[in-house]
C-alpha cells in the first residue's frame, strides 16, 4: 500500500508539472498553513489557487518565510499568462516576495553633483495588483474585526481589474479557506486535533499530491457545474474536456 502510494503520488506530481502551461488566470489567492507529523516536527504547506476555476495551481513544503513565498509565486508565474489580481492574507512576507519575483529595476538620479549614486532598487509594475486582508486579533488572540486592502495598484484601479475579469468587488481568501477545508477532509493528518499524523516527511508529501491531482482532475465541483453538467477545475481552466 505504501509502495502505491508512493509510486502514484510521483505520477500526480509529474502530471502537475508538466501539464499545466500558459494558464490563463484572471486571480490567484495565496495562502499558507502549518502542517504537523507524527515526530514533533512542523512543515508549512503554502498553497496557490485560481478564483474562477478553483484550480490550484501549485503547493509547496518549506519555513514560512519569504523565499518559500517567492519559489511559490515564481512557480506560479511560470505557468500563467497575462497578469492576474494576487489575493492573500496579511502575512508581511507576501507583498516582498512578489516585488522579489516580479518587480522591475528602478535607478533614481543622483541629486546634486555629490554624493553617492543612488542604489538600484526593486519596485512594483504599474500593472501588478495586489490585495490583502488582514485579521485583527487582541492580546488573547480573539477576533476583532477582519480589514480589508489594496497594497500594490491602487483601490480604484485594483478593484476596476477584478470587476473587468469578474471576480467582484470584494478582496476576500474564501477560495482558499473553502480548499483548506477540503484538504483536511481527504488528507486526515492535515486535521485539526487528529491523531492520525504521517511518519515521515516524504508519506506527508505523496498524500497532498494525490489529493491536489484529485481535486484538479477527477472531482467535480458544486459552484462549477455547467447548464446540470459537472466540471473540475481542470475543465474550467482549460486543460480537461471531461471529468
Amino acid at each position: 500500500m505504501h509502495r502505491f502510494q508512493h509510486v502514484a503520488s510521483q505520477c500526480a506530481q509529474a502530471h502537475h508539472e508538466q501539464v499545466p502551461r500558459d494558464l490563463r488566470g484572471a486571480g490567484v489567492q495565496l495562502d499558507e498553513m502549518h502542517s504537523k507529523r507524527r515526530c514533533p516536527q512542523v512543515e508549512g504547506l503554502h498553497t496557490a489557487i485560481a478564483m474562477r476555476s478553483r484550480f490550484v495551481r501549485w503547493v509547496r513544503w518549506g519555513p514560512r518565510t519569504q523565499v518559500s513565498a517567492a519559489l511559490l509565486i515564481a512557480q506560479v508565474v511560470a505557468r500563467r499568462c497575462g497578469w492576474p489580481v494576487w489575493l492573500s492574507d496579511g502575512w508581511k512576507a507576501s507583498p516582498a516576495a512578489l516585488v522579489q519575483v516580479l518587480g522591475r529595476v528602478s535607478q533614481h538620479r543622483r541629486r546634486g553633483r555629490r554624493g553617492p549614486h543612488p542604489k538600484p532598487r526593486l519596485v512594483p509594475p504599474r500593472q501588478l495588483f495586489y490585495g490583502q486582508v488582514v485579521q485583527v486579533r487582541d492580546r488573547q488572540g480573539h477576533l476583532l474585526r477582519v480589514v480589508s486592502g489594496v497594497v500594490y495598484g491602487g483601490p480604484r484601479r485594483c478593484l476596476l481589474e477584478m470587476r473587468r475579469w469578474g471576480l467582484g468587488a470584494t478582496i476576500q481568501t474564501a477560495f482558499m479557506e473553502r480548499w483548506y477545508g477540503t484538504l483536511r477532509g481527504l488528507c486526515v493528518p492535515l486535521r485539526r486535533r487528529t491523531r492520525c499524523g504521517s511518519m515521515s516527511q516524504r508519506r506527508h508529501q505523496a498524500r497532498v499530491w494525490l489529493v491536489v491531482d484529485l481535486y484538479n482532475c477527477v472531482l467535480p465541483h458544486k459552484g462549477l457545474r455547467q447548464q446540470g453538467w459537472p466540471r473540475t477545475p481542470a475543465m474550467a481552466i482549460g486543460l480537461a474536456e471531461y471529468v
